[in-house]
């Protein structure tokens, strides 16, 4: 029997439908699915390349190794490899995968590159321990694309493992702690996170400078109002700066400070999940860091899950529409969370 079409149930809206927390776990899910799709390209890849897996790992960064990548950005994928010989792998993977195989897509619709080479980054895992003081910027892992100036260490730490040897992710972990809490890198790469970290929590915070960041307004309280933009002219990318930025940049200062203490060991790091919600549970869980904020009762994971179904809904309605957007948002909710987090980084901190 046809349903008549007022009776017929609304499609589900995953930006409003959901709660925060089971907003989390369907994009938990749905970059679960992306990682198996790559997984099943590069074992096609491996197997008509001949190359060696044992000494490559490929690897998800950024939002793709937090799992917590929308739909609708490019996939920002790396390749490790211990063998320097290997370097030729980026650009031999890149001409596969654009045209010798059945995929035949440009790689850069796909993938994000290096902004240098127009490649995915290939970087190489030292099998050397310690921080050598003859290290060139190339060989620092906790700098983004070889460039001293992109102090990104996060981006190994936060990576996952799709294709190839994991160990050589471990190690390359292990590399990037190495280089964060020894000299002659450490000093640098702290003072760079120290920095960031305050400019991120300066955009979330009450004040004169809440909701910019650089120069950019990514939201405001009166009217509640999240912006996005992809436009070079104004790039602003709404609560993921303000409130995701800054709870991964405190957690990532926080372990990194914390090995140094003796509080952790690289080891300890080295295991811990990559998805932020699973990085707090981690630490909580080993006695580190409060789950619930002593001031305002929030929940840190809650208080993550709902800035990021926030952003996602944006980013959506600007992909939808090719347009800058600006998308209302609850004043209370967005109260109560910014609380949680500027309460859970004081306690973080204390």
């Amino acid at each position: 029997m046809l349903v008549p079409l007022a009776e017929r149930e609304a499609p589900l809206n995953i930006y409003a439908d959901l709660t925060p927390s089971e907003y989390g776990g369907c994009v938990q899910a749905a970059n679960i699915n992306t990682r198996a799709e790559m997984v099943a390209n590069l074992s096609e890849y491996f197997t008509e390349s001949r190359i060696d897996p044992a000494n490559v790992c490929f690897i998800v960064t950024g939002s793709d190794g937090k799992s917590e990548r929308h739909a609708k950005s490019i996939t920002e994928v790396g390749i490790l490899t211990n063998d320097p010989t290997l370097s030729f792998i980026a650009e031999d993977f890149t001409m596969w995968y654009s045209g010798d195989h059945m995929v035949k897509k440009d790689i850069t619709r796909t993938f994000d590159v290096n902004p240098h080479t127009g490649i995915p980054d290939v970087r190489h895992v030292s099998t050397v321990t310690g921080n050598p003081s003859t290290r060139s910027d190339t060989d620092v892992l906790s700098y983004a694309f070889g460039d001293r100036k992109r102090v990104y260490p996060d981006r190994i730490i936060n990576a996952q493992h799709i294709f190839g040897n994991e160990e050589i992710l471990r190690d390359a972990k292990r590399q990037v702690y190495v280089e964060a809490t020894t000299p002659p890198t450490g000093k640098r790469i702290r003072q760079d996170m120290k920095v960031q970290l305050r400019d991120y929590k300066r955009s979330l915070a009450d004040g004169g400078a809440q909701g910019v960041y650089h120069r950019q307004r990514a939201f405001s309280l009166e009217p509640a109002m999240q912006y996005y933009s992809e436009d070079k002219s104004y790039y602003t990318l709404g609560f993921k700066i303000p409130a995701l930025r800054t709870i991964q940049r405190s957690l990532d200062l926080y372990t990194v400070e914390s090995i140094m203490s003796g509080k952790l060991t690289i080891d300890d790091a080295v295991t811990f999940p990559t998805d932020t919600v699973g990085r707090i549970d981690a630490l909580q869980r080993r006695g580190h860091i409060p789950i619930y904020s002593v001031n305002s009762n929030g929940h840190i994971g809650e208080a993550y899950d709902w800035f990021l179904q926030q952003y996602h809904a944006a980013q959506n309605a600007n992909h939808r529409s090719g347009k800058a957007v600006a998308m209302p948002f609850s004043q209370e909710e967005f109260v109560t969370h910014q609380r949680t987090i500027l309460s859970f980084l004081h306690e973080l901190r204390g």
